[in-house]
């Protein structure tokens, strides 16, 4: 039997209440007639003559109106608290209490990332450990361009005459232990759309693996750059973990909320 809760259980004790309330008036009204009845017996008796005016006009123990009241009235109250019993103690998986209960439950056991994504508690903490285990993007840039054997160091955000534009970057390493690093996947391109994963359309973020190409050192050349276009540098570190998730570099923007790279660089080539 299920444990009823405290409104249950006032209801089922008014239930039986009335329930006992109408028996009562029942039992009372049934006492009230026998004495009634037992009356007229007795007057009948100190009054043969009543007897004798009266025997054509014999009036019935009950009337059908009150037999009626006294059948149907208790069956009818003893149907309703049978199943009105029946509704309070049996289970309810449908019940509108329980559902709610349910929803505050399944809440409490989920972590919100986003207003449109949550996760168990367990799938937030395999998410957290993978973030405190991939490798660390390179953060530190030095862009740099040659013109008539001269070397010019670039700033970012600013525009310049060079079509051709050699990156050399580092403040990247590995966390996992006993991993090294074993290359980089970059990308240069007019593309810096930023929306971190689990958002969405986080997909049509700059993704150096799909975007870009895989260098194997930390630094590279890009040439045969577009006139009049600006671009933007995203470099992502790749090592050699065997784990799932743990050999590509991630930028944390948020809880349990990620970037495949952040912008480094940007450049602007006009002649």
């Amino acid at each position: 039997m299920p444990v009823l809760s405290k409104p249950e259980v006032i209801f089922t004790i008014f239930l039986i209440g009335q329930f006992a309330v109408v028996f009562f008036v029942v039992i009372k009204y049934i006492i009230d007639k026998l004495v009634e009845r037992r009356f007229e017996e007795l007057h009948q008796k100190a009054y043969p003559d009543a007897e004798i005016i009266s025997s054509g006009q014999k009036i019935p123990f009950f009337r059908v109106s009150e037999l009626v009241f006294l059948i149907v009235g208790p069956a009818i109250m003893a149907a309703s608290m049978v199943f009105s019993l029946k509704a309070v103690l049996s289970p309810a998986p449908q019940d509108i209490r329980s559902k709610a209960a349910e929803s505050e439950l399944e809440a409490a056991r989920t972590v919100k990332i986003t207003e449109n994504f949550k996760v168990r508690p367990e799938v937030a903490a395999k998410w957290q450990k993978i973030l405190d285990n991939v490798p660390v993007n390179p953060n530190q840039i030095t862009a740099t361009a040659s013109s008539k054997g001269k070397t010019q160091i670039l700033t970012s955000g600013k525009s310049y005459n060079f079509s051709e534009i050699t990156f050399t970057w580092r403040g990247d390493k590995t966390v996992e232990p006993e991993t090294k690093i074993v290359g980089y996947y970059v990308y240069f391109g007019p593309k810096n759309t930023e929306i971190a994963f689990p958002q969405d359309k986080y997909g049509d973020s700059v993704n150096p693996v799909t975007d870009g190409i895989f260098v194997a050192t930390n630094s590279y050349t890009f040439k045969n750059l577009t006139k009049n276009q600006t671009y933007y540098l995203y470099i992502q570190t790749k090592t050699d973990s065997e784990k799932p998730y743990y050999n590509l570099g991630l930028e944390q923007v948020g809880y349990l909320q990620t970037l495949p790279a952040k912008k480094l660089f940007i450049y602007t080539y006009q002649e």
